[in-house]
C-alpha cells in the first residue's frame, strides 16, 4: 500500500513493507499534523491488518504535531498483544521522547534494530528458548 495526502504544501505519504523476519513494516514521509493524522490512523490500521507486529517507520518524516502523537499512542494502547515499535530521526525522537512515548514504545534509530527489537520480543514473549538478539 503506498498512498499520499495533499493537505496544502504538507505532504503525508506512507508505504505498507514486509520484512523476511515477519514485522510488517509501515514507512512514513513527509509532515504528520492535525489535518492529516487520521491518514497515518489508517495506516497504522492496515500495517496491523496485515501482521501482528509493525515497525512504524517514521525517519522520513520532517514534522510531528502532537495530533500524530496521539495516533502512534493509541496504535499502542489499542495493539491487544501486537508488538509495535519505531523508528526515529533526531528530531522527531525527541519529540517522542518530550511527550513520554519513549519510556512505553521501543524507539529506534535504524529499521534494523526496530525489527530486531520486535523479533526479539516476540521470542520472548513465545517462550522458544532463543537468546534475546541485542
Amino acid at each position: 500500500m503506498g498512498a499520499a495526502t495533499n493537505s496544502g504544501d504538507e505532504i503525508l505519504a506512507a508505504e505498507l513493507l514486509t520484512d523476511p523476519s515477519g514485522p510488517v513494516i509501515c514507512a512514513v514521509r513527509g509532515e504528520v499534523d492535525m489535518s492529516n493524522a487520521d491518514e497515518l490512523s489508517v495506516y497504522l490500521d492496515s500495517a496491523f491488518k496485515a501482521g501482528p507486529d509493525v515497525v512504524v517507520d517514521l525517519s522520513g518524516v520532517t514534522f510531528l504535531a502532537s495530533a500524530g502523537v496521539r495516533v502512534l499512542l493509541k496504535a499502542y494502547t489499542d495493539r491487544r498483544g501486537r508488538r509495535i515499535a519505531i523508528v526515529t530521526n533526531a528530531a522527531i525522537e525527541a519529540v517522542l521522547r518530550i511527550c513520554g512515548l519513549t519510556a512505553v514504545v521501543p524507539c529506534r534509530p535504524t529499521r534494523s534494530l526496530a525489527v530486531r527489537e520486535l523479533v526479539r520480543s516476540a521470542s520472548a514473549a513465545s517462550g522458544d528458548g532463543s537468546p534475546p538478539v541485542g
